[in-house]
């Protein structure tokens, strides 16, 4: 593929594609760490590390005081009621989990297109 061609790939109708994919992207990005934050479990030895679990995948950017519970340890835990327990938001690892995810689902959109793009042009010019 020529450099004239790539040019010729980015003034085509599929530019506009990008305007959509972008706010997806995100706002997919926000769900998928949302999940993760709740779907992750805190390891504990002893009831003093109750203090600080920290929650989020793959950086942390939720933590939670969990010391009112007296479980038997070492054990794990997820996320509990905030009304009952303090949770406090790192706003930096949590934009930082959300860009990072949002640049790999963008890259992905991009190489399922022109890997679309390049299956469509093979095959038009099989059969023609």
């Amino acid at each position: 593929m020529t450099i004239t061609a790539i040019d010729q790939d980015l003034q085509t109708p599929a530019r506009g594609r990008w305007k959509l994919a972008v706010p997806v992207s995100g706002v997919l990005a926000v769900f998928v760490v949302h999940v993760l934050a709740f779907a992750d479990a805190a390891k504990f030895q002893s009831r003093a590390e109750l203090g600080q679990l920290t929650f989020g995948a793959p950086l942390s950017w939720l933590s939670q005081e969990q010391s009112a519970l007296d479980p038997p340890g070492p054990g794990t835990t997820g996320i509990l009621s905030p009304l009952e327990h303090p949770v406090s938001v790192e706003l930096i690892p949590l934009t930082l989990n959300v860009g990072v995810l949002t640049a790999a689902l963008l890259i992905g959109w991009f190489c399922l297109g022109a890997a679309r793009r390049r299956l469509s042009r093979s095959g038009a010019r099989s059969s023609a």
